[in-house]
C-alpha cells in the first residue's frame, strides 16, 4: 500500500516455509513481516515474527547510497531505471519508475525518485517484483502493535539466528510453546538446526 507520505509492505510467509536442498530443510523466513515506511514521520515501524514470538521496533528511514546504472527495463508495464545499493550485508539491484513518483519500495528499500517495482539481492535469496498495480480506495494506513513485544532490528536478527541454531530449545523457551515437550515440537516443527538466511545481517558472518 503506497501513499504520498507513507507505505505499508506486508509479507506473508509460513513458519513452515522451507527450501529443500541436499536433503536438508533450510528455513528462509519465519512468520509475518510488516514494514510501515514514513510512520512515524521520518521513521518506520517494523513488525516481525520468529516462530510464535511477535516483535515490533521503530527505526529511522534508511539512507541508501544508490548508484544509478545505465540500464532500463519495463516492469508491470512501467518503464524503469536500474540502481544498486548495499544495506546491512546485502547488495540490492532494483528497478524503479519515475512515472510513479513515490520514494518507497518493497521491504525497507526506498529513497529513489520513483517507486521500486523490482528488487533482487546479489545472492538471489530474496527477490520482489510487482505483477499488478491497482488504484487504492483512499483508506488510511494504520499501525497496530498489539500483541507484539518492543524490540530492535538487531534483536530480531539474533532471535532468527538463535532459532536456527537450536530450534527445539528456542520453541520450548518461547511464550507459546513453553509447555510443549520435545516430541510435540518435533511433531509440528523441524527440530534440527538449519541455515538461516535473514534479509539483513548485523555481524560479519554472511552465508
Amino acid at each position: 500500500y503506497v501513499g504520498e507520505k507513507c507505505s505499508q509492505f506486508h509479507q506473508i510467509t509460513s513458519r513452515a516455509h522451507r527450501l529443500w536442498s541436499v536433503g536438508k530443510v533450510i528455513n528462509l523466513s519465519d512468520g509475518i513481516n510488516d514494514i510501515f515506511q514514513g510512520i512515524p514521520e521520518g521513521q518506520m515501524t517494523c513488525k516481525d515474527a520468529v516462530s510464535s514470538n511477535r516483535f515490533y521496533y521503530i527505526e529511522p528511514l534508511p539512507t541508501f547510497d544508490w548508484q544509478i546504472l545505465d540500464a532500463d527495463s519495463v516492469v508491470c508495464g512501467y518503464e524503469c531505471q536500474k540502481a544498486r545499493t548495499t544495506f546491512r550485508g546485502r547488495t540490492w539491484t532494483v528497478w524503479f519508475s519515475v512515472d510513479l513518483p513515490y520514494s518507497f519500495g518493497p521491504w525497507k528499500l526506498g529513497g529513489l525518485p520513483g517507486l521500486i517495482l523490482k528488487a533482487i539481492d546479489d545472492k538471489k535469496q530474496y527477490a520482489f517484483e510487482a505483477i499488478e498495480i491497482k488504484k487504492g480506495d483512499g483508506k488510511t494506513i494504520k499501525v497496530s502493535t498489539a500483541g507484539s513485544k518492543k524490540s530492535s532490528a538487531e534483536q530480531v536478527y539474533k532471535e532468527i539466528m538463535l532459532r536456527a541454531k537450536d530450534p527445539i530449545k528456542y520453541e520450548k523457551e518461547s511464550r507459546s510453546f513453553s509447555n510443549f515437550t520435545e516430541e510435540d515440537i518435533k511433531k509440528y516443527y523441524a527440530g534440527d538446526p538449519y541455515t538461516a538466511y535473514p534479509i539483513e545481517y548485523f555481524d560479519e558472518k554472511k552465508e
